[in-house]
This record gives structure tokens, C-alpha cells and sequence, in this order.
């Protein structure tokens, strides 16, 4: 078994007797190219029956998932004791598996007053943070925290919605707790359990027989069910999302082929199926809003196509929803390369999603690095094929994610300036440049390890540090920055970050330094290393080392020291020296940089 793909995945049946020689053989390594991936599994029912369902589900996503489970319902004595198994490996990843039943009894009975609730409430907070702490005493992974399902029954029945403290409602207040809690925390995330037993339904979540004789809460189709969305949660904790969608028109934004049907003959309004369609344009604007791109690859007459998006009084989307269009007569795989040189992305970055299954496999044999979507014959199913598909899974959402459209439409105003300068210090001037550098903090942390996790170019080290990583490193001593960048055309948005430490008495080492592929070439790193460096001098130290770890995709990195005054430690081009004492701090005349916060 050399492969495991999505659809292979996607047409197993919820049976053990399926997923368990499976799972063995990718345990046992016969499906090379996997990402070795160590979670540790804590939780209050005997969860290891899910284990078949975890590791075959993940598989398509690159990842040999090696489980560990603790004793059900003994989250303290396994997270306080450094020499339980879920430590004895160091874990990528540690989950917190709660049951409401377990995990309050009183709320999980329900028919309970006000004080009551708000005292479990505050018992539970203080639990789960006890909890929480005592695994990031020993361990910086990423924390998955389930949050609460509704309980099998309510327990005022009929009555619960319109008791004064409805059992429902103190759940949700729960959830809510859980929520914050992970927003105020480095690197703690939330397993969205309430939503996939709704998704599922009351009747197919709960099996009373294996609850009873074996603390199994879930039937044999929810394990599956949980198996599958914890794949995706644990490569999306792992793995930076794909940046841009590309799509495919004819029968995919809409029914038909305008070319033949005209403009008001494809199938697209309230009516099936123009209304799957419709529905299916709206949740990618959902996927804009997130931070997908959306560009299209299209064989098609322009006019046509582009009637459709401009004046189709049904069309969600139009002409400035898309980064990139190409709509002609190319081969697909030719257009997929030129959006991917367009925006200035690796091709990796890129998802196909076309109704052809011609057009699907020519990109899969030109661009193995693209991944392309198995579409279903029906519109009813493109919703659920791209969510499978897991590729566009964010477990936070910044303000650049929210407005990464218009920041690569912007940007093609500022590709439109450059062409008009008559040299490249006129149109750094005419960009009128404005920087903002600050410490990292909380507020700042999701999009710094954001950052950390996706960007490739201009990335001195390509060092992937999670949030509790970083935490670590600032209260060892540590110097990490933030930059915003912001021209005349918009905000850039937090696009740069550096990270200093010490390395030994009065000597210290840049340990990141990175830019957003949207800033480079604007000289942007003078400024940000410029505050390190002056930051670095200001703590009493001599000197400051940079290093250049060479990827297959950082070589835009390649000279920056050099070009920002270090001097070469070695014949390599890995290893870099500023001097604190007499150094020129490095600057840019066409930058007007401001320090946040001091």
C-alpha cells in the first residue's frame, strides 16, 4: 500500500473491522513520505477505540499519527506526573478530551439554580486552567481542548428552554469559558465537539450499550465522524493552509457553458440547481472572508465569462472577489502556473477545483504539489469536497486573513506604480512607506505564529515556533517584533517579525527574521533588523549573530545580512556578525518608522 487518497478515505465504511488493518499498516510504515505526528490523548471515557479512525483519516493529509492514550478520566495525575506516557515522547500535540457528564455531573443533570451554576461554572474554569498549566510546564505543544456537547437527555425535558437557568444555556456559558480561555492562552485550541454532534445528531452520537460496558460514549459512525474532524483539526495545527483556491467556471460557478447557453441560459438563482450553485458561490465568499484567495482557470471566451460575473443578477461573485483571472484558451495546468507566479506563491499553495475529471488529472501529472479536488458530479456536493479536503482550515482568523483580497488588489496598484518609475528609489519614494514596530504580545501572538508557520521567501531560518515556543523564549530573555507596513495604496498588515535571544554572555542571535512575500523588495528588513539591532546593543551586548539556514524556497533571504552591514563569520554564507559596539545600525531612507509601545 503505497498510497492512502482522500476518496479512498472518504468511501470506507464506519466499521472497526475497515479502519483497523489500515491503521496497522500505517503504523507499521507502509506508506512512505509520512510526517511522524505524537498526540497525547487524555479524556474522561475510553477513547481508544477512536485511534483506527485518527491515524487512517489523517493519512491523506501527510500525517503518520502516533496515538497515546491515558487512563480514562485521570487528567491530573497523568498531567502532573513528568514521567507519564504522555510525556515519555515528547508529544506534538496534547488533547484534553471532556465530557460535560464527567466533567461537571451537576450541570450535566441539569435543573439547577442560578448560584449552583455559576459556582460549577467557576469550578470547572478553574479545572481546566489548572489543566492547561500543568501541561505547558512541560511541554510546549499545542493544546486541543474539546468543549462541551449537549448531554444525551436534558434533564427538565420538554421544560429546560423556559426554566430561569435553562441546562442548555449554562452549557453554553461553558463553552463560552472554554473559548476565552483558549483566546487568552498561548498555543490552546478548541475541538469543536458541540457543532460535530449537532452535525451528526443526537441519535448517532450516543451508544448507551458501549457507553455501559466499555465507557465508549459514541457510536461506531461518531468515532468515525470524530476521527475524520480530528485529522483535520491536528494538520491544521501542524500545517499552514493552503493559500488560494482556483476555480474552474463552466458547471462549477455555475451550470452550463455560457459560451453555448448565453448568459441567461446557465443554470444560476433560487431554482434548482441554479440554487446549488448559488449556495456553493456563497460559501466561497465565506472562504474569502477567512483568508482564501480565489483566482480562475478557465477555458472560455472572456466576454462571455466575464458578462456572467459583472451583470448576472445572481452571481455572489464578481470580477474583484478574484486575485488572478485566466479565462481563454491555455492548457489549465498553464494557467494554475501563472497564478501561482502572479500572486508570488509556491505552486504547494495552490487548490484545483474543476468539474472535469480531464482537466483534474492533467494538472495532478504537470503540478503533483497542487491539490487537486475531487469533485462530485453534483453541485450538491462541492461544499462538502472542499471541506474534506482540509485545506483551507484555519484555527484563528487575523485581520490580514480577513483582508488578504484587497491587500493583493492593492497590490496591483503598486505593481502599476513600479512600472511607471523610472527606478526603484523613485517608486520606494512614491510609496510613501510607514512602519510600525512593536513587542509581541498577546495580541499579537496567533498572527506571529501565523506568519512563522507559512512563510517561505524571505525566512532566514524557517523556524516554526508555536505560541508557547515563543512564550518560552521571551521569558528566557528573548527580543521578538512585530511589523506593520503601510503605503499609500493600504495597510499591509502585520507582515514582518523578528526574534532575538541570547546565545552566551553579551552575545546574542537572531533566531528569525521574515517578511511576507506581499513587502519584499521595499526594504523593509533594514528597518526591522534596524530595531533589533538597536535593541540588542541597548541590552549591554557586543555582538550580534545572524544565520542563514538555506531552504529550497528562502533564497530572497540569502543576502540580507550582508546587505544590512554584518560581516561574514565563515566561507558558507550560514553564519553572520554585528558588531554592538561600533556597527552601523541598519536603515532605510524610504521608510518612516514608528516604535510601538517602547
Amino acid at each position: 500500500m503505497k498510497s492512502l487518497q482522500r476518496a479512498d478515505v472518504l468511501a470506507l465504511k464506519a466499521s472497526p473491522s475497515v479502519y483497523l488493518p489500515l491503521a496497522d499498516a500505517v503504523s507499521a510504515g507502509e506508506i512512505e513520505g509520512l510526517r511522524p505526528l505524537r498526540v497525547s490523548f487524555l479524556a474522561s471515557f475510553t477513547a481508544e477505540p477512536l485511534r483506527p479512525y485518527v491515524v487512517v483519516e489523517a493519512t491523506p493529509f501527510g500525517l503518520k499519527t502516533e496515538l497515546w492514550f491515558g487512563p480514562f478520566n485521570q487528567f491530573e495525575q497523568q498531567i502532573l506526573d513528568a514521567r507519564s506516557g504522555a510525556y515519555s515522547a515528547p508529544p506534538d500535540v496534547v488533547v484534553l478530551a471532556l465530557r460535560i457528564e464527567e466533567a461537571s455531573p451537576a450541570i450535566a443533570g441539569g435543573a439547577i439554580d442560578e448560584s449552583v451554576a455559576e459556582q460549577e461554572l467557576a469550578s470547572l474554569r478553574e479545572r481546566i486552567e489548572g489543566m492547561v498549566n500543568g501541561v505547558r510546564a512541560r511541554t510546549t505543544a499545542p493544546i486541543l481542548i474539546w468543549n462541551f456537547a449537549d448531554p444525551y437527555l436534558v434533564g427538565a425535558g420538554l421544560a429546560d428552554a423556559i426554566l430561569p437557568t435553562p441546562q442548555i444555556e449554562v452549557i453554553q456559558k461553558a463553552n463560552a469559558m472554554l473559548a476565552e480561555l483558549a483566546r487568552s492562552s498561548s498555543g490552546v485550541h478548541i475541538f469543536d465537539a458541540r457543532r460535530l454532534a449537532v452535525e451528526l445528531g443526537r441519535v448517532h452520537w450516543h451508544d448507551a450499550k458501549l457507553f455501559h460496558m466499555a465507557r465508549i460514549p459514541f457510536s461506531p459512525e461518531a468515532q468515525r465522524f470524530i476521527g475524520r474532524r480530528l485529522a483535520r483539526y491536528l494538520n491544521a495545527l501542524v500545517k499552514a493552509p493552503r493559500k488560494c483556491l482556483v476555480l474552474d467556471l463552466d458547471n462549477t460557478l455555475w451550470g452550463g457553458v455560457v459560451g453555448e447557453e448565453g448568459v441567461g441560459g446557465i443554470a444560476l438563482g433560487e431554482e434548482y440547481p441554479g440554487s446549488a450553485y448559488k449556495t456553493f458561490q456563497r460559501y466561497l465568499l465565506s472562504l474569502k472572508r477567512r483568508g482564501v484567495l480565489l483566482a480562475i482557470a478557465s477555458k472560455n471566451n472572456p466576454e462571455d465569462a466575464l458578462e456572467v460575473l459583472r451583470d448576472h443578477p445572481d452571481c455572489l461573485l464578481r470580477p474583484n472577489d478574484f486575485v488572478a483571472v485566466h479565462i481563454g484558451w491555455n492548457n489549465k495546468a498553464e494557467s494554475i502556473a501563472a497564478v501561482a507566479r502572479q500572486l508570488n506563491v509556491g505552486i504547494d499553495s495552490l487548490v484545483f477545483f474543476d468539474d472535469s475529471a480531464v482537466e483534474r488529472e492533467s494538472v495532478r501529472r504537470e503540478y503533483p504539489d497542487v491539490l487537486v479536488v475531487d469533485v462530485p458530479p453534483s453541485p450538491l456536493g462541492y461544499i462538502d469536497a472542499l471541506e474534506d479536503a482540509g485545506a483551507f482550515d484555519f484555527l484563528h482568523v487575523s485581520i490580514e486573513d480577513r483582508r488578504r483580497t484587497e491587500a493583493y488588489i492593492e497590490q496591483r496598484e503598486r505593481d502599476s506604480l513600479r512600472r511607471m518609475a523610472t527606478n526603484p528609489e523613485e517608486f520606494l519614494r512614491a510609496l510613501e512607506m510607514r512602519a510600525k514596530i512593536g513587542r509581541v504580545d498577546h495580541t499579537t501572538l496567533e498572527r506571529v505564529v501565523q506568519l512563522l508557520a507559512k512563510t517561505n521567501q524571505f525566512n532566514v531560518t524557517t523556524r516554526r515556533h508555536d505560541a508557547a515556543a515563543i512564550q518560552r523564549l521571551l521569558d528566557e530573555g528573548a527580543i521578538a517584533l512585530w511589523m506593520r507596513l503601510e503605503d499609500r495604496f493600504g495597510d499591509n498588515g502585520l507582515t514582518g517579525v523578528a526574534i532575538a535571544q541570547p546565545l552566551q554572555e553579551r552575545v546574542w542571535t537572531v533566531d528569525s527574521l521574515l517578511l511576507s512575500c506581499r513587502i519584499i523588495g521595499r526594504q523593509a528588513e533594514r528597518a526591522l533588523l534596524g530595531w533589533v539591532c538597536r535593541l540588542v546593543r541597548e541590552s549591554g551586548a557586543t555582538e550580534l549573530r545572524g544565520e542563514y539556514i538555506p531552504s529550497p524556497k528562502n533564497a530572497p533571504a540569502a543576502n540580507v545580512f550582508a546587505d544590512c552591514g554584518f560581516v561574514s563569520m565563515d566561507d558558507k554564507g550560514s553564519w553572520w556578525r554585528w558588531d554592538c559596539e561600533s556597527g552601523d545600525v541598519p536603515e532605510t531612507n524610504f521608510i518612516a518608522v514608528e516604535l510601538v509601545g517602547g
